[in-house]
C-alpha cells in the first residue's frame, strides 16, 4: 500500500511539473561569450576649406578623419596651403575646450608673410567653422600667439566661427586696430582669459577686454577685472594688496602686492593667460607684513614661472542623488589632452565616490573612449567593474546611466556602448545589461 502511494505521488509530481511549464532549453538566455568589440574609431568625411588668394576665392577637398582629431583636420587645411607658401606650415597640436578651439602651428609660421599668414588663419578658421561645434578659434606658433608682422602687438584674438573671413579683411582689421591702439581709442577685443572654478580648475574663457597702452596690458587687466581684483584672497574683510597688480612687459614679469606672508594669489591662471604672449614669463609676489600704521614693511619676494596642471574645461555632468539623476556643471581637468576620456574618468569617479567607493588617482577606471560612427565606446578598467559589482540595482542604474546620459548630452551620441578591457560583456557590474549600446535615459525617480 505505502509503494503504490509513493509511486502515485511522484507521478502526480511529475504532472503537476508538466502543467506549470517547465523552462525550456530555447527558452533560456544564450551562453555569451565576451569578445573584442570589432569596431574601430569610424572617420565621417570632413569639408576642408582653402584660400587661393587674397580676395576669398576657396578651393575645398572632402577627406576622411575621426570627428574628434582636430590635428588631423587642421594638418589636411594646411597640406592644401603648403604649395603656396615659403615654408611649409604643420600642426602640432590641437584641443577643443568649452567651444573654443586651439591650434598650435609650428615655429616656421613666423617666417611666413603677411599674406602667407592671413591665407593660413582665414582658412583654418574656414575649416573649423564647418567641421567642429565651435564658437571661437585660437592660433598659437610655438605656444605663442600668433600676430601679424605689420602690426606687432595686435594679435589675432579669438577669432568667432559664426562669420565668414577672408584673407584681406584679416589683415584690414589687424591695421586698424593698431591705428585705434596707437591713437588710444576707447575699443574692446575679444581675449582668451584662463579663469579658476571653484574646485581649482583653470577654464578657458573668451571675454571682452577694453584696450589699453598694450594689447598684453589689456588682457592683464580683464583678467584682473575678472575676478574683481579677487586674485589675491580677503584677510580681515579686506582685499589684501597694496596698490594694484602691474604688469611689466619689457621684463615678460607681473608683480603682486600682498598683505601677508603666505602665497595666497593664484598664480597658475596669471601664467597660463600672460603666458601666450611672452615665452618666460613670471609673476613676482611680494609680501609685506600687515600694520595699523603706514609703515608695512617688504619680508619676501617671490619669483614664480611654473603653473600646476591645472588646465581643464566645464562639463555638464550627469551624476546620482537620492532621486535619481540631476545635473551639475563643473571643470574636469583635462588628461592625456584627452576631452572624452576625461570626461568619462571625471563622471565614473564622482558617481562611484558617491556611493563611497573611490579609487586611487593612480587606478584607471576608462582605458579608452572612441568614436564608432553613430555611438561612442567607452571601455572600462577591471578595477571599475569590480567596483560596479558591489552596488545595488538602483545604485548601479544611476552610476552607468550618469556615464551614458553625460557622455550623450555634451559630445551630441544617440547611443553609449560600455566594454570592458575592450570587449563586449553581458553585464559589466552585476544588474544592468551592457551587452548593447545604451541610450540616454531621464532617471529623475525612484522609477526605472
Amino acid at each position: 500500500m505505502i509503494q503504490k502511494l509513493a509511486i502515485i505521488t511522484l507521478a502526480a509530481c511529475i504532472f503537476l511539473l508538466g502543467a506549470c511549464g517547465a523552462p525550456e532549453t530555447g527558452s533560456q538566455l544564450p551562453e555569451f561569450v565576451p569578445q573584442l568589440y570589432s569596431a574601430k574609431p569610424a572617420p565621417k568625411p570632413v569639408r576642408i576649406i582653402a584660400f587661393n588668394g587674397m580676395d576669398g576665392m576657396l578651393e575645398t577637398d572632402n577627406v576622411l578623419c575621426l570627428s574628434n582629431d582636430y590635428r588631423a583636420i587642421a594638418a589636411h587645411t594646411l597640406g592644401m596651403l603648403n604649395s603656396r607658401l615659403d615654408v611649409p606650415v604643420e600642426c602640432t597640436d590641437a584641443v577643443l575646450l568649452n567651444g573654443i578651439v586651439f591650434i598650435n602651428l609650428g615655429s616656421t609660421f613666423d617666417l611666413c608673410s603677411d599674406n602667407q599668414r592671413a591665407l593660413i588663419i582665414a582658412s583654418l578658421a574656414q575649416t573649423f567653422a564647418g567641421a567642429v561645434r565651435a564658437e571661437y578659434l585660437m592660433l598659437y606658433a610655438g605656444g605663442i600667439a600668433v600676430s601679424f608682422s605689420c602690426a606687432p602687438g595686435i594679435y589675432v584674438t579669438p577669432l568667432a566661427l559664426d562669420k565668414g573671413v577672408i584673407p584681406a579683411e584679416l589683415l584690414n582689421t589687424a591695421v586698424e586696430n593698431r591705428k585705434m591702439l596707437d591713437n588710444a581709442d576707447d575699443f574692446a577685443l575679444p581675449a582668451l582669459l584662463w579663469l579658476q572654478t571653484a574646485d581649482g580648475i583653470a577654464v578657458p574663457c573668451v571675454r571682452q577686454a577694453v584696450m589699453a597702452v598694450s594689447f598684453e596690458q589689456s588682457v592683464f587687466n580683464a583678467l584682473c577685472a575678472a575676478y574683481d581684483n579677487g586674485l589675491y584672497g580677503v584677510m580681515d574683510n579686506k582685499t589684501i594688496h597694496v596698490g594694484a597688480a602691474e604688469l611689466d612687459g619689457d621684463s615678460q614679469k607681473a608683480t603682486f602686492k600682498i598683505l601677508s606672508n603666505e602665497k595666497n594669489i593664484n598664480t597658475d591662471i596669471v601664467l597660463l593667460t600672460m603666458g601666450q604672449f611672452y615665452r618666460d614669463f613670471s609673476v613676482d609676489i611680494r609680501s609685506y607684513l600687515y600694520a595699523q600704521n603706514a609703515n608695512i614693511p617688504l619680508i619676501s619676494t617671490e619669483n614664480v614661472t611654473d603653473y600646476n596642471d591645472v588646465e581643464g574645461f566645464l562639463l555638464s555632468c550627469s551624476t546620482p542623488d537620492q532621486s535619481g539623476l540631476r545635473t551639475v556643471t563643473e571643470g574636469v581637468l583635462l588628461e592625456h589632452r584627452d576631452v572624452y576620456l576625461s570626461a568619462a574618468d571625471h563622471c565614473l569617479r564622482r558617481a562611484l565616490e558617491y556611493y563611497g567607493l573611490k579609487a586611487a588617482p593612480t587606478e584607471a577606471l576608462v582605458y579608452g573612449v572612441w568614436d564608432a560612427g553613430q555611438e561612442l565606446c567607452v571601455s572600462i578598467s577591471r578595477k571599475c567593474s569590480d567596483m560596479l559589482k558591489k552596488l545595488d540595482f538602483r545604485q548601479e542604474q544611476l552610476t552607468v546611466y550618469s556615464l551614458v546620459n553625460t557622455m550623450c548630452g555634451n559630445f551630441g551620441y544617440s547611443s553609449i556602448r560600455i566594454l570592458l578591457d575592450g570587449k563586449t560583456v553581458r553585464f559589466a557590474g552585476n544588474h544592468i545589461n551592457t551587452e548593447h549600446a545604451l541610450h540616454f535615459a531621464a532617471l529623475d525617480s525612484e522609477a526605472s
